[in-house]
């Protein structure tokens, strides 16, 4: 088989950097909201699938760091970016085998192994490829646009047959494959350097490390959101398949804004006081989603997804582009994903799923809304503390 070229114009690979993002992310629906819908649909209760999806993050925290590695130490990065979208792919269809909860222990730790280094493997490649000249925002934006536009026709199809989620998911993955085979190679830095990653790595970033526990901490209810939100959805609201979708759409469309001046915010306003600010703002989103009992009130709620989630990643990632080593800046983006979207989901759905089976889902986010909230001042305080020490606020 002949080898895939990559463009040389400069239009060209913008195109392909865009297309791997939409098609990247229009995969994320699918697994993270639809598949807790469809393992419910088999007869699994809400309190067991939100445990189960703790064993996710939990893997994760092992891919992250070994595959965040062999980016770092490939001859490309490329070729770990493929065999990532590759493996997962195929592993996501093994949920249609049983439903059985062993099964689906196994599986989803062996999916979330393999599917959860891809967006940092991407973050890596384009902030390296372009570095000062292209804004990482706008090819964010195609993550976006492909997540909110998929998340539509997921629901639709879902309503229609909810096993149709898995035909789709392996449409993303191939179509994402290949695109990411035309995609500019990025060379991995470590190839013939000693340096693992380890949590070591933290203690010479120590700034980073106080914007990743940050960061940590505000993720913890997102593992509930994720794994629970859509069944409470669609049977305490009253919403449907095709709703939830559209509410994705609505949630994912409210981080455009952001992302099309991101860099002149960031640049103006400072990366501690945007952390800062994102924090208080998902805080009041878990709080409204505790109170809005409405189906359409929620499409509202999770708007504030555009001032919260997207601005602590767009901060976090741009600040370890700027601030970490080149032979670290793929672990570094490992790392950071590890810890906010694996450590934090694991904790989150464990503290989770013991509040849903005392309470109630919507217990839930309240629960998590003031626990977060109360922890705003302390990372404050900790903030100013760093400000002395700081050499440079990206």
């Amino acid at each position: 088989m002949r080898s895939c070229s990559f463009p040389k114009g400069r239009r060209a690979i913008l195109l392909t950097f865009l297309s791997m993002y939409a098609l990247g992310y229009a995969c994320d629906p699918i697994y993270t909201y639809f598949l807790p819908l469809y393992l419910n649909h088999r007869g699994i209760d809400a309190a067991t699938i939100t445990a189960l999806m703790s064993i996710g993050p939990f893997a994760a925290l092992f891919g992250l760091p070994i595959l965040g590695r062999e980016g770092d130490r490939a001859r490309t990065k490329n070729s770990v970016l493929k065999f990532v979208i590759i493996t997962s792919t195929l592993t996501m269809l093994l949920y249609k085998v049983s439903s059985r909860v062993y099964y689906v222990f196994l599986i989803t730790a062996l999916f979330y192994f393999l599917k959860q280094p891809q967006h940092p493997l991407e973050d890596t490649i384009v902030l390296e490829y372009y570095e000062k000249r292209s804004n990482y925002g706008y090819i964010r934006l195609a993550g976006t646009a492909g997540y909110a536009i998929a998340s539509v026709f997921i629901g639709a199809s879902a309503d229609i047959k909810i096993d149709n989620i898995f035909v789709l998911f392996l449409l993303f993955g191939f179509l994402n494959f290949v695109v990411v085979c035309f995609a500019p190679p990025v060379a991995g830095h470590g190839r013939t350097g000693r340096r693992k990653l380890s949590l070591s790595m933290l203690g010479e970033y120590k700034e980073l490390t106080l914007y990743i526990a940050l960061g940590t901490v505000m993720q913890l209810p997102v593992g509930v959101y994720v794994s629970s939100f859509p069944i409470y959805y669609t049977t305490a609201l009253g919403g449907t398949s095709g709703m939830l979708g559209w509410l994705l759409l609505v949630a994912a469309c409210s981080e455009i804004p952001f992302l099309l001046f991101q860099g002149k915010i960031l640049s103006k306003v400072g990366t501690k006081k945007l952390l800062l600010f994102a924090a208080a703002a998902s805080s009041i989103r878990w709080l409204l989603t505790y109170f809005v009992v409405d189906p359409y009130g929620q499409m509202a709620v999770q708007c504030l997804q555009g001032i919260s989630f997207i601005i602590m990643h767009c901060a976090i990632v741009n600040y370890i582009n700027t601030n970490v080593s080149d032979e670290y800046k793929a672990s570094g983006q490992a790392m950071y994903a590890l810890f906010t979207g694996n450590l934090a989901r694991i904790l989150g759905n464990v503290i989770g799923a013991v509040i849903i089976r005392a309470w109630s889902i919507r217990a839930a986010f309240l629960c998590f809304s003031i626990f977060t909230m109360s922890l705003i001042p302390v990372f404050a305080f900790m903030f100013h503390g760093k400000n002395h020490y700081t050499k440079s606020n990206a």
